[in-house]
């Protein structure tokens, strides 16, 4: 029957996957044809609740996918076609997806959700709210008619702060002082320390205290227009013996207004939950997770930088000189009226890659790449790829893919677009760790058909 729910789909389909002898495969045929709605079908199979659309061709495109339980899939031609069709005008990020994910939940629950209810209850991932309202305090305002609490403008900054730029939880520190904010401790530093070492077995560098201290001092924005506009997101200040406390104007702000507590705690542990579900094993001694994804500010941060760099700026590539650190971010899937290059695998350990424009073999870009000279040893490349960049809903961000080395020496070549031709020079790295099979096919897979 017609549905608009995975869930219901699931078990409409799960009729057809019961044991039986003799019995190993269940062939799925679509009477109804409601084409618009395809997309669920990806969502409802897979298990993911992010409703990212590159999370859902990937699980199409790759044959042979397994699914919850001992079970695999495959999608025919036709099926894969109009699969694909649907999650190109699905409308995965719009408010009215939110609202009646947020409408089921509550009718199921009786009572407003919690943010760690949507996760509890399969429902949409709540992180959805960030992206879309800001926060899940705007979404309420908004959308919720029961809800009455107000919020002074400075508190309503403060919840789109934490969670529009934190509430990934992607690295744990920034929740562990919130906690401990909310808690009314003092000596934060000390406080994250021992909690990183004790519960999360890290060890905490210089550079990443100094990190957390400028994400919460509001001292990490790209520009002054964005710190002024976040300009009541100081969290913490020195407290006269060398470590950190709750910031006066802050803790006046919760002291105030406790509808602003409640949502921060709430936030906290919705934050806690998913950093240990999904970020609580980092790749070596980095705060990334492979094939977890991320954006530039999330790199940015994750690698301690002072300040976050504007993906413009970036271009493909850019080295910290503070931390050591280079992360290259590739396109797999070039535009058509891109500069005439190809970065490509040749397997899944090595990958060929173009440097920027306009630099040569004895460039600082190549010096900083192939670690040449004393000064370059410690040098650190990391890799981030999305297969196209032109997807609004999901291009802003990259599959995170290890370490990466430079081999022999860099290459010189010349690039062209239309009558112009730049300088370059072509790159072989190694990859650390080779790329995931399944990731790797829908990377590298001319058409996803």
């Amino acid at each position: 029957r017609p549905t608009q729910s995975p869930i219901v789909f699931l078990q409409q389909l799960g009729r057809g996957l019961r044991k039986a002898e003799g019995k190993d495969y269940v062939i799925v045929l679509d009477f109804i044809a409601n084409y618009k709605e395809n997309y669920l079908i990806p969502i409802a199979l897979s298990g993911d609740r992010s409703y990212d659309k590159d999370t859902l061709r990937r699980f199409v495109a790759v044959e042979h996918r397994f699914i919850p339980g001992a079970s695999t899939i495959e999608f025919d031609a036709i099926t894969k076609e109009k699969i694909f069709q649907a999650i190109d005008v699905a409308q995965t990020q719009s408010k009215k997806l939110l609202r009646q994910a947020y409408k089921d939940l509550k009718f199921k629950l009786g009572h407003i959700p919690t943010l760690n209810e949507f996760e509890e209850n399969n429902s949409i991932d709540a992180v959805k709210y960030f992206d879309v309202f800001g926060s899940y305090y705007a979404f309420l305002c908004d959308s919720e008619p029961d809800f009455k609490e107000t919020l002074p403008a400075d508190a309503r900054t403060i919840l789109k702060y934490f969670s529009s730029k934190l509430g990934r939880a992607q690295r744990i520190s920034e929740v562990l002082v919130l906690q401990d904010l909310l808690d009314g401790h003092g000596q934060l530093m000390h406080r994250l320390d021992t909690a990183l070492s004790g519960t999360y077995h890290q060890t905490i560098s210089q550079a990443h205290r100094e990190s957390v201290i400028r994400v919460l001092t509001n001292q990490f924005c790209t520009t002054k227009n964005i710190t002024k506009a976040n300009a009541p997101c100081v969290f913490i200040e020195k407290d006269g013996d060398g470590d950190w406390k709750v910031a006066t104007r802050f803790a006046q702000l919760m002291q105030d207004n406790p509808t602003l507590r409640d949502f921060l705690s709430d936030l906290a542990s919705f934050m806690k939950h998913r950093f240990e579900r999904t970020y609580a094993k980092p790749y070596e001694d980095t705060a990334f997770v492979l094939y977890e994804k991320y954006s530039y500010e999330d790199v940015c941060r994750l690698l301690n930088w002072e300040k976050n760099v504007n993906g413009q700026n970036i271009g493909g590539y850019k080295y910290d000189e503070k931390t050591k650190t280079l992360p290259v971010f590739i396109n797999y899937k070039k535009n058509a009226k891109a500069i005439s290059y190809e970065d490509h695998f040749r397997s899944r350990s090595t990958l060929i890659a173009l440097s920027k424009t306009n630099r040569r073999v004895n460039s600082k870009d190549a010096k900083h790449i192939y670690k040449i000279g004393k000064e370059e040893a410690d040098n650190r490349i990391f890799l981030f790829m999305r297969r196209d960049k032109n997807d609004k809903d999901t291009a802003k961000y990259f599959y995170f893919l290890g370490e990466i080395k430079a081999q022999g020496t860099p290459v010189a070549v010349k690039l062209s677009s239309g009558k112009n031709a730049f300088n370059a020079f072509k790159i072989n790295y190694d990859l650390k760790v080779p790329v995931r099979q399944d990731l790797y096919d829908y990377l590298t897979t001319e058409t996803q058909i």
